[in-house]
């Protein structure tokens, strides 16, 4: 395996763990069948029929990554720590062991007909609990075996310099020089420190590592350079605390993954309250806490959503579309650039509630509570958010997702991102057709109106999950049906 594939497979570990883990449930169900069938422990047992065997083969996998997915086992964890592998596969274990063990004893048995034509009665698996423990114990050593290996594997390749992060490290005084000592001492942390952010100048920083002023950070971080940067180790002494959300928002400009050394007073309100990396007291600010399989399930939804909304909702858009027309000089929908995720632009189309042109002269300015612009419909589609069916489009497309923090015109971004704290952090996820802000507060008419917003998105992004989506569609649904949008 090459170098660079190398590193690839270390930044994307779920589909190692993946196939790990397939091979194992499969190797797993091979050993009990031929225990149950093929060992002769049991008499006379009645093999089942291959069409059986193979969906007992795909019920099992299913059933396991389910169970796993659900955990978080597939998402991209940068723990190397060979027994924490093997602890979360046995805790796995164990919930799939009672789960199996309460479905075992209340599945019917399965009739199967022998080529003899006599009936006899068999289950996928020996209800006894031997056989069940067997299955379950074979797992747990192939299954976190195997990722043990794997992360053996991935400290090997740190030893070697191979798929290391590329990190900065800012502040140097005395958490700054444990943490580079420790980083040194032990390479299969998978940190190559780059540079040092001095945040005094009385920190004496190696020679053998670039320095820089933090108040050069950004400059540094705009080079081809400072552009390899994947990780900010943040290691600030309790003396430099306010200095501290200073740094995060400047940090949180860039996509680029931050790690702290808590102190007692951090740990305290949450502000690091994310995994904690094997060995090292290091944790991650601002983690994204949706795994790859949590991510497949809320794209799934903003499919099937979307779809049915643009076929059973287009009549209701057709009228819209109509009313839109009849009651105000103008085209039916108009599309703006809005900044998405990453900071990419998309066009973004909604019905039009204002006069045609309404910037026409005046460029890009905000609605007022009482705009004049806005038409009367307007009002009315502003009220039930109908104004916005039609970036279904742009959610099927995958520009925007049903849920997410509402995105706005680069002008206003920037605006933004210069005067509200971890206003950029918003772009770290797509930008979504409802949000947690919008069924909480009211149309943006002032940038005081954003500021109160902050926070509503910032809890969505730190608590991002298939379940709070949910709540959110049907705060939304709700909104929309008591006229309560503004």
């Amino acid at each position: 395996m090459g170098s660079s594939t190398l590193k690839w497979v270390i930044r994307n570990r779920s589909p190692v763990y993946l196939l790990i883990d397939l091979i194992a449930f499969q190797l797993g169900l091979m050993a009990v069948y031929y225990l149950k069938f093929e060992s002769g422990f049991f008499e006379n047992p009645l093999k089942p029929q291959i069409e059986i065997r193979f969906l007992m083969s795909i019920s099992f996998a299913s059933f396991w990554l389910i169970i796993y997915a659900l955990k978080g086992m597939y998402k991209n964890q940068l723990s190397t720590s060979r027994y924490e592998a093997f602890a979360d596969v046995t805790k796995c274990a164990f919930i799939g062991l009672i789960i199996l063990f309460i479905l075992i004893q209340a599945i019917p048995d399965i009739q199967e007909i022998d080529k003899t034509g006599h009936i006899d009665s068999i289950k996928p698996l020996n209800a006894s609990r031997i056989m069940l423990l067997v299955y379950v114990a074979i797992i747990i050593i192939l299954s976190g075996g195997g990722r043990a290996l794997f992360r053996n594997l991935i400290r090997r390749s740190f030893r070697k310099n191979i798929g290391r992060y590329k990190a900065i490290l800012i502040g140097y005084a005395k958490r700054g020089r444990r943490l580079l000592r420790t980083l040194q001492d032990a390479p299969e942390f998978g940190y190559e420190l780059i540079a040092i952010a001095k945040v005094d100048d009385s920190e004496n920083t190696p020679d053998d590592i670039e320095t820089i002023c933090l108040k050069d950070l950004e400059e540094f971080l705009d080079t081809p350079e400072g552009r390899e940067v994947e990780f900010v180790l943040l290691s600030l002494e309790p003396s430099n605390r306010k200095k501290l959300m200073d740094i995060i928002d400047r940090v949180s400009r860039y996509q680029l993954r931050m790690m702290i050394i808590p102190d007692f007073y951090q740990i305290l309100v949450g502000l690091a309250r994310s995994q904690q990396l094997y060995g090292v007291p290091l944790m991650e600010v601002f983690p994204l806490l949706l795994d790859p399989f949590s991510s497949l399930v809320k794209r799934t939804m903003d499919i099937v959503v979307s779809l049915i909304i643009l076929t059973i909702g287009m009549p209701v858009m057709l009228l819209v579309g109509i009313l839109v027309m009849a009651t105000s000089k103008g085209p039916a929908l108009y599309s703006q650039d809005r900044v998405g995720y990453r900071g990419k632009e998309f066009k973004l189309y909604k019905f039009r509630s204002m006069i045609a042109d309404a910037e026409k002269g005046t460029g890009a300015v905000w609605a007022t509570e009482k705009d004049p612009r806005v038409t009367p419909f307007g009002r009315f589609m502003r009220s039930t958010r109908i104004d916005e069916l039609p970036q279904a489009w742009n959610v099927l497309k995958g520009d925007m997702s049903l849920v997410g923090p509402r995105p706005e015109r680069r002008v206003f971004v920037n605006e933004f991102i210069s005067k509200i704290p971890f206003y950029n952090r918003r772009h770290n996820v797509k930008p979504g057709l409802t949000g947690w802000a919008q069924i909480r507060c009211k149309y943006d008419s002032s940038i005081q109106d954003v500021r109160e917003k902050i926070p509503y998105d910032l809890f969505y992004i730190e608590n991002i999950s298939i379940s709070l989506d949910i709540k959110i569609i049907i705060n939304t649904i709700w909104v929309m049906l008591t006229l309560k949008g503004q």
